[in-house]
């Protein structure tokens, strides 16, 4: 009697177990539909993101790059080309009104500061002959603009030897600073024959060499025996 009653309570207690059991398992389910997306990779976002890997279609051809790489060249040289035009047509319009000026009936100094504003705008190989008609007509009271083209050692060196060949026509006070300028700037491709005409000038006794502080003493004591 005593072992079916034992009997009977573990029977029971299995039971008790089973369906806690079974109302774990079945409360932890998910609802039917509602299911967690598998997780994106790196690799399936880089697929939705780019096009080249949607669709085999979409892979560049070695032909397809040469032709982008033909279009990207085309487009910079096109570009190019109408930056060339544009450049040419204003120096075409700078040299037409150059020779307007040079053609008309305003006096000579007047000629001269025109032709000096125009000079940066027109082509490099006119200036040589732009900066021989500014020398003609140019005074010697006017003559600074052209000083500051002279001590520019960017200047064309053609147009800077036409100015240095000018200066021996100039009076000492517009020449020997600009010659002692020029003579002092070591990278100026004019320096060392700025500094012969000084020496033709000044005849010092003594070579002053490099001390300008000399050459500068020496050009006022000129200036002031020999005014203008």
């Amino acid at each position: 009697m005593r072992t079916s009653k034992a009997l009977t309570y573990i029977g029971l207690a299995a039971a008790a177990i089973a369906a806690a059991c079974f109302i774990g398992w079945f409360a932890s389910r998910e609802p039917a539909g509602e299911r967690h997306p598998q997780a994106v990779t790196e690799t399936d976002a880089e697929k939705a993101a780019n096009p080249i890997f949607s669709s085999s279609k979409a892979k560049l051809t070695a032909k397809d790059v040469a032709d982008a790489e033909a279009a990207a060249a085309k487009k910079i040289a096109d570009a190019k080309s109408a930056t060339d035009d544009a450049v040419n047509a204003a120096y075409a319009a700078a040299e037409e009104k150059f020779d307007e000026i040079l053609g008309s009936a305003m006096d000579t100094d007047k000629q001269a500061e025109e032709m000096l504003k125009l000079y940066p705008k027109i082509s490099p190989a006119a200036k040589k002959d732009a900066m021989e008609h500014i020398l003609n007509l140019v005074s010697d009271e006017g003559f600074a603009p052209v000083g500051k083209i002279l001590t520019n050692p960017k200047t064309p060196e053609a147009v800077a030897d036409s100015i240095m060949n000018d200066l021996g026509n100039r009076p000492g006070s517009t020449r020997l600073p600009l010659l002692l300028q020029i003579a002092k700037m070591k990278d100026h491709p004019k320096a060392a024959e700025a500094k012969e005409f000084l020496e033709v000038d000044l005849q010092p006794d003594e070579d002053p060499g490099d001390n300008w502080d000399e050459w500068e003493k020496l050009t006022k004591t000129y200036l002031e025996e020999n005014p203008d």
